[in-house]
């Protein structure tokens, strides 16, 4: 654990915060504001048990001693092609990342312990699955292009048997009319990134929310990026900036019930835009509700699909992770409420 991730976890537990002065700040008078910082911060095969497995003779004169599951799976392919027996390779297939797609919980309930008691090794192979560049592609186009899976996607039958999502079919929050996509006509007035920070980035905790949020000139607000990330300090602050730059970001809203100071003086010390540090004071319920009834007004697009999103949208309350859903509930509330002519309460530190 480094000096930043110390720093997390101790102000977690301390909740007083230092006097403050109060001044009631919009999102576009933060942007035009001085920073209070400086950017100063630079950005800049495995061991495996031995196996008594040989090749058969049948299919290659010369009998191989195989050393590991691996070294068996390439030698059984290379025999098969020889035979004509493999089809050409899965042109979307190397999008999938074992490490994003496979199970990463390191406790399972007690009912799912038989899982790993049998050394079942799980694999999720969605339908529709994001390149490096964002870019949503079929798993297997030979099968279904995009286009014929975006026709399906609305339905509770394809999140379930396509993507294993089930959703929540009480019908209490969002569903697939509740989500519309489009882009702005007259371009985009004001733009906000949502963070929602876990403290860590261990594999057992909650993800990092991020969400980047746009004002149009026509009032509405456009979703344009959304993803849950475990990562924490430099790498955060790195992939923020990042955001900050593709999007044109003027404000980096972030939620600081947990961390407090840190986040603003340690964390995001050398951000590229200004930094706003809220201290939610509703429950969580009532902010994704709130959210929910500006997505049911209409007053709430999102420029694309985001399937982690719209997973944890349609599935809440009964999801287990809603970073996502927060961090984007934040974001609407901010821009929506100080475009209204409502204030945002900003704290000067000493």
């Amino acid at each position: 654990m480094n000096d930043t991730d110390q720093s997390l976890s101790s102000s977690a537990d301390n909740t007083n915060e230092r006097d403050s002065v109060i001044e009631l700040l919009s999102l576009q008078e933060l942007a035009t504001q001085r920073s209070d910082h400086t950017l100063t911060t630079e950005l800049t095969s495995d061991n495996a048990p031995e196996t008594d497995l040989k090749f058969d003779n049948s299919i290659n004169p010369m009998s191989t001693t195989l050393t590991n599951t691996n070294d068996f799976e390439k030698v059984e392919h290379t025999e098969l092609v020889k035979l004509g027996l493999v089809d050409e390779p899965n042109r979307a297939e190397h999008l999938l990342d074992k490490e994003k797609y496979v199970s990463d919980t390191l406790e399972l309930d007690a009912e799912l312990q038989w899982v790993e008691q049998q050394n079942i090794d799980v694999h999720y192979y969605p339908a529709i699955v994001v390149d490096d560049d964002g870019n949503e592609q079929s798993w297997w186009p030979e099968s279904k292009s995009i286009q014929e899976l975006n026709k399906q996607r609305h339905t509770n039958e394809f999140k379930l048997n396509m993507m294993n999502k089930p959703v929540d079919l009480s019908g209490a929050y969002w569903n697939a009319d509740d989500i519309s996509i489009a882009e702005p006509a007259d371009g985009y007035k004001f733009t906000i990134i949502s963070v929602d920070p876990a403290v860590t980035s261990a594999k057992s905790s909650d993800y990092t929310g991020l969400a980047v949020l746009s004002l149009g000139y026509d009032g509405l607000v456009y979703v344009r990026h959304a993803e849950q990330l475990r990562i924490v300090s430099t790498e955060l602050l790195e992939h923020v900036n990042e955001l900050v730059e593709q999007f044109e970001v003027s404000v980096v809203v972030v939620e600081t019930n947990q961390g407090g100071d840190v986040w603003r003086d340690n964390v995001f010390d050398g951000l590229k835009a200004k930094f706003l540090g809220i201290r939610q004071q509703e429950k969580k319920e009532i902010r994704i509700s709130r959210s929910l009834d500006y997505y049911r007004k209409q007053q709430v697009v999102h420029t694309r699909h985001f399937s982690a999103l719209e997973a944890q949208m349609y599935s809440y309350p009964k999801t287990k992770n809603d970073d996502l859903c927060d961090s984007v509930a934040t974001g609407i509330h901010c821009l929506l409420s100080s475009s209204g002519g409502m204030s945002i309460k900003k704290r000067s530190y000493t």
